[in-house]
């Protein structure tokens, strides 16, 4: 994978998972940082019980270098795909697939790459 497309990827996740985008010009340069604050460490497992904001700049998103931070992802698919009185229930379904193969191959790139395709099929 290249670096852009992991970086849009991760912030395609990280908008599904709630996190609140904010884009500020850097006060030292010409250059603009985007960040995203997850309340409660929505963004990584490990995090999710702490009460605090948690702000994370693009290069810091690791959904897909860790299994702690993909998997409350996938946890919010299934639940997306679960619900079978959504009008779209069978594609749905049929979308989880790729990520439950992947899944069981314990392949995190290959997971990764599966929920960010879901996900654009979600927004759309």
């Amino acid at each position: 994978m290249e670096q852009k497309e992991v970086i849009e990827g991760n912030k395609l996740i990280a908008e599904f998972m709630g996190g609140e985008y904010e884009r500020k010009k850097d006060p030292f340069s010409d250059v603009y940082l985007e960040s995203w604050t997850f309340l409660g460490g929505q963004g990584n497992w490990r995090l999710l019980k702490e009460p605090a904001k948690h702000q994370y700049f693009a290069h810091q998103l690791f959904y897909h270098l860790d299994w702690d931070w993909i998997m409350p992802v996938i946890k919010k698919i299934a639940i997306i795909v679960s619900d079978k009185l959504a009008d779209n229930y069978s594609d749905a379904k049929a979308r989880w697939k790729p990520i439950a193969n992947e899944l069981q191959n314990c392949n995190l790139e290959n997971v990764w790459y599966c929920v960010v395709q879901f996900i654009r099929w979600h927004n759309e």
